[in-house]
């Protein structure tokens, strides 16, 4: 966010000017002529300031001075400059230093009317509550009060300090509505939404707004929340702090890295680019008719497009939009498809299956199963592993290091599968077939992996393998071996 003694005059007066047009000051906004100069009063009020404003949901909070009581500007004598705090260190250092967690306050000295005025920002607390001199302070009405004396409002607080996200931040400020229809696609944001009316004007404003995809602010004017961006930019190359957010898809000639095919970025929000992502994906995805070594033609199922789906959904959804140098991407391989994001789960990777839905992302992730996108149910991994199920796939493999990459490989036999996969493939049908109340038998495992009926000393020797690595367990010992049950070893 831009400081304020970086904002322009005239930004700086139009805040002003919206700030004087409140009926009255607020818990994050106080009015002073020439009074509270010294450095302990600005640091008490510094740190009131900062924790109403996140209590009351403002960016930031301010002090100003030169406006009477009565919303007139009157103009002050307050020098920020040359203010001292204790022991005649110059303000401003000062006070970052004295108050915890350090605030990046600014100033702002500007001549309105032919009157001196100056306004003094401080961000709202983010990862714990100010507090000056060993305590903690927050405004009560017209108010300054200790907190520690407010159990009710100390609890709100860190509530909505823990609730504090990337996605809920501001990418673009002090936005007019003409510019917000430049940044904001508004067929994106209908595109999937067959309930909304297409509209213009100012009612696609309100509609922006209730759908919090854009929002108000006394300081701001008309802001753009990261997630809002992300997902019906026209470009994210629009919002700096974006950087980096844009899916890659990259294709390249063989199994390995060094030969790169083409590289395409989808720098349209995540509504407008998910679609044409899908349609590249089906053109250049592993499967389908290729030649082999003689020339011959020969037919490959293609790697199901739901589980692609759902795979990239996720990671959309899930990714850790916090961590720079990291990218989304897909890698197209001619044996494999490799999606990555940033960001480590949030929940164990065996656990994917029936684990209840949780994203780091709350509003991104329900803007998405507005499109469609997702469901929000927890039922993605259901369908990734029914999908390549169904046509005899490898199983879908998870790897999570600070990133986390799902590689979904090309068909090949059961004969050709690594025994890791096999395994794995194993564990995921338990998985399934415990959450659909379905026995898992070795005729239930033939038929994941189309063998035949006379290959079912092949299915207990893969069984025997997954129970010695702790990946299922036997339901009923009792029962005879074609007959016996198997679960996941979670399950009870």
């Amino acid at each position: 966010m831009t400081p304020l003694n970086a904002t322009s005059r005239e930004k700086a007066i139009a805040r002003l000017r919206r700030f004087l047009a409140l009926p009255a000051e607020l818990p994050w906004l106080e009015f002073k002529e020439n009074s509270a100069t010294s450095g302990p009063e600005i640091a008490k009020y510094a740190c009131a300031l900062g924790n109403s404003a996140r209590l009351h949901d403002e960016p930031a909070a301010y002090m100003v001075w030169g406006v009477s009581d009565s919303h007139e500007i009157v103009g002050t004598t307050f020098q920020w400059q040359t203010a001292k705090g204790k022991g005649n260190e110059d303000l401003l250092p000062w006070l970052q230093r004295v108050i915890d967690p350090a605030p990046q306050i600014s100033f702002k000295t500007v001549e309105v009317d032919g009157f001196r005025v100056v306004l003094m920002r401080v961000p709202a607390a983010i990862s714990a509550p100010y507090a000056y001199d060993h305590q903690r302070f927050f405004r009560l009405g017209s108010y300054t009060k200790n907190l520690m004396q407010y159990p009710d409002h100390e609890r709100e607080l860190w509530r909505k300090l823990n609730q504090f996200q990337f996605e809920a931040s501001n990418v673009a400020e002090e936005l007019t509505e003409a510019e917000i229809i430049e940044l904001l696609d508004p067929e994106a944001f209908f595109m999937n939404r067959p309930e909304l009316p297409r509209i213009s004007g100012n009612a696609l404003i309100d509609t922006l707004a209730s759908a919090q995809a854009i929002s108000h602010s006394s300081e701001l004017g008309w802001c753009i929340p990261a997630w809002s961006a992300l997902m019906y930019a026209r470009s994210l190359k629009d919002f700096p702090r974006l950087n980096g957010l844009a899916p890659r898809v990259m294709h390249f000639a063989g199994s390995s890295r060094t030969n790169l095919q083409r590289e395409w970025e989808f720098n349209e929000g995540y509504a407008a680019s998910f679609g044409p992502i899908m349609t590249l994906f089906e053109t250049v995805r592993p499967g389908g008719e290729t030649l082999d070594a003689t020339g011959r033609r020969v037919e490959t199922p293609p790697l199901p497009t739901v589980a692609f789906r759902e795979v990239f959904a996720n990671a959309l959804m899930h990714q850790d939009l916090e961590q720079r140098g990291q990218y989304l991407t897909v890698e197209i391989f001619s044996d494999r498809v490799e999606v990555t994001n940033p960001g480590t789960p949030l929940v164990n990777p065996e656990r994917f299956i029936d684990a209840a839905s949780t994203t780091r992302n709350v509003r991104l992730g329900e803007a998405l199963r507005l499109a469609h996108f997702v469901e929000q149910r927890g039922s993605g991994w259901d369908k990734i592993v029914e999908s390549l199920e169904a046509a005899h796939f490898p199983p879908a493999l998870i790897r999570a290091n600070g990133n986390t990459t799902v590689t979904l490989s090309a068909y090949r036999t059961f004969a050709l599968m690594t025994t890791e996969e096999k395994i794995q493939a194993v564990y995921q049908h338990a998985c399934l077939g415990f959450l659909a109340s379905r026995p898992v038998t070795n005729a239930s495992i033939r038929k994941r992996f189309g063998l035949r009926d006379s290959q079912a000393s092949q299915a207990t020797r893969l069984i025997n393998a997954a129970l010695e690595k702790g990946r299922i367990r036997v339901h009923d010992a009792d029962a005879g071996p074609r007959s016996r049950r198997y679960l996941p070893y979670w399950a009870v």
